[in-house]
């Protein structure tokens, strides 16, 4: 039987009255399957048993999430221990090339909304006291982290590299792990991993419509979060995040460090699993990292 004859059934199983007029099958995320049904409602499978506790571990932080996020998050409807049903959050990713053709007040606008999502989610594990039993993130936390992955791209990826990317990647990992108080930060309930389809954007207003999958949400150093967006959208673009969030700039040397690490960790998964997209991974993000003080760029 073909994976999607399988999840079809499944899903007549869970909703025997739903009517399917439509269904789109999406199989291309790393842990799970998708099917959007009469483009309003989302089944996700997972892919591995092995995720089963992940995904315990999201539904536990989007209940979390629920009275405390204004953007739209997806709200399970149903659940099994291999599956999640929530209403589609409709919109596009938010890529990069979009963002910039929108006028300067409207990237602001779109800018305080990623800002107060992050400031919210960030604020949910301390100002709250609900980080006791929460997971932590997928993104590295500690020196022992980075040092262990450092190992890894020194035996797996410096063999791909020429002298000068060696050189350079030496120097970056110096300049993260011998950095003092560097991993000395509050964790806090972070997102881990945000791209551009997590994003979801409303062509018509201009707006953040949601953020969807927190499968690599959990508690971490909120610099991650602040590294992934100057990664996607660039800094230039990210200095507009201070209005709204403006402890994030006491992030930003942290940020800047593991923004440029991620490069590295994509060739290292690609070449630790053999799947060339996560070559590929990097494709149309912006890359744009300043040298100057957080508070040239931030102000």
């Amino acid at each position: 039987m073909k994976r999607v004859e399988y999840y079809e059934q499944r899903i007549r199983r869970v909703y025997p009255d739903l009517e399917i007029r439509e269904m789109s099958y999406c199989d291309e995320g790393n842990t799970n399957d998708v099917v959007i049904v009469n483009r309003e409602i989302v089944f996700r499978f997972l892919k591995e048993e092995g995720s089963v506790e992940s995904l315990k571990g999201e539904l536990k932080i989007l209940g979390l999430l629920e009275n405390h996020i204004s953007l739209r998050i997806p709200r399970p409807l149903y659940q099994e221990h291999d599956l999640v049903v929530y209403h589609l959050i409709p919109g596009k990713p938010l890529r990069r090339d979009i963002l910039l053709r929108l006028g300067q007040g409207e990237q602001q606008l779109i800018a305080d909304q990623l800002a107060t999502f992050h400031r919210e989610l960030h604020g949910v594990g301390v100002d709250n006291g609900l980080r006791s039993g929460l997971p932590n993130s997928d993104a590295f936390h500690t020196q022992d982290d980075w040092l262990r992955v450092y190992g890894r791209i020194q035996e797996r990826v410096f063999p791909y590299l020429p002298p000068h990317a060696r050189e350079w990647a030496r120097s970056l990992f110096d300049s993260l792990l011998d950095c003092p108080g560097h991993f000395e930060y509050e964790p806090a309930l972070i997102y881990g991993s945000l791209s551009e389809f997590h994003i979801v954007f409303d062509e018509e207003r201009n707006r953040v419509n949601g953020i969807i999958d927190f499968g690599t949400a959990g508690l971490g150093d909120p610099a991650i979060d602040i590294a992934v967006l100057i990664y996607l959208y660039g800094e230039t673009f990210c200095a507009r995040l201070g209005k709204a969030y403006p402890e994030a700039r006491s992030y930003l040397k942290r940020a800047r460090h593991y923004a440029e690490t991620f490069e590295l960790l994509w060739a290292l998964n690609g070449i630790e699993t053999g799947d060339p997209r996560w070559f590929l991974s990097h494709i149309g993000t912006a890359r744009g990292i300043r040298s100057f003080t957080p508070e040239e760029a931030w102000a």
